[in-house]
C-alpha cells in the first residue's frame, strides 16, 4: 500500500505526463496497441508496408471485381483488406520459424532497422504460446470471410445481371 507521501508524488507527476503532442506523435501512439494488424478494426500498412500500395491494391480489386454501387463497392472493399491481410500470413510465419538470426535478434530489431515486413509482425505473436496455432486460426478466419464475401457479391451481381437480362431481353 503506497503512502501518502508516494501518492502526492504520483498525482503530481501524473499532471505532468500530457502524452504526445505533435499530429505525427499522436499518429504514432495511437498504434501502440497494433501487433500483427490481422484483426485490426481499420486496415493500415504497418512497418515494411507501402500505403500507396494499399490503396493502389484496394483500387485494383476494387476494379477486378467490378464493383459498382455502394454495397457492392463495400464488399469489394473487405475483400481487398483480407487479400491483403492473407498476404502478411507468410512474412509472419517466415519471420517466427525462420532464420536464426531472427530468433537471436527478433527485440533488438524492432527496435532499430527491420529487414522484413514479418519480423515486427510477428514478433508479438512469437511470445504468446501456441503462436503457429494463432497464426492458422487468423489465416482460417480470414479465408472463410475472404469466401463468403466473394460468394455474396457475386450473388448479387448475378441477380443484377438477371434482372437486366428480364428488363430488357434482346440486348
Amino acid at each position: 500500500m503506497p503512502s501518502e507521501k508516494q501518492l502526492a508524488a504520483n498525482r503530481k507527476n501524473a499532471e505532468k505526463s500530457t502524452g504526445p503532442l505533435s499530429q505525427e506523435g499522436k499518429k504514432r501512439s495511437s498504434q501502440n496497441a497494433l501487433i500483427h494488424g490481422l484483426r485490426s478494426a481499420t486496415l493500415i500498412a504497418v512497418d515494411g508496408e507501402s500505403e500507396d500500395e494499399l490503396t493502389e491494391f484496394r483500387a485494383r480489386v476494387s476494379g477486378e471485381l467490378n464493383a459498382s454501387g455502394a454495397i457492392e463497392e463495400e464488399l469489394a472493399d473487405r475483400i481487398a483488406i483480407q487479400l491483403w491481410r492473407l498476404r502478411r500470413i507468410p512474412a509472419i510465419e517466415s519471420a517466427m520459424m525462420g532464420d536464426a538470426v531472427y530468433q537471436e535478434n527478433r527485440i533488438a530489431s524492432c527496435r532499430g532497422e527491420m529487414t522484413s515486413v514479418g519480423v515486427c509482425l510477428g514478433l508479438d505473436i512469437t511470445r504468446s504460446s501456441g503462436f503457429y496455432s494463432t497464426l492458422i486460426h487468423y489465416e482460417n478466419n480470414l479465408t472463410n470471410l475472404l469466401t463468403k464475401n466473394l460468394r455474396i457479391l457475386q450473388e448479387i451481381q448475378r441477380s443484377k445481371a438477371i434482372e437486366i437480362e428480364q428488363t430488357n431481353p434482346f440486348n
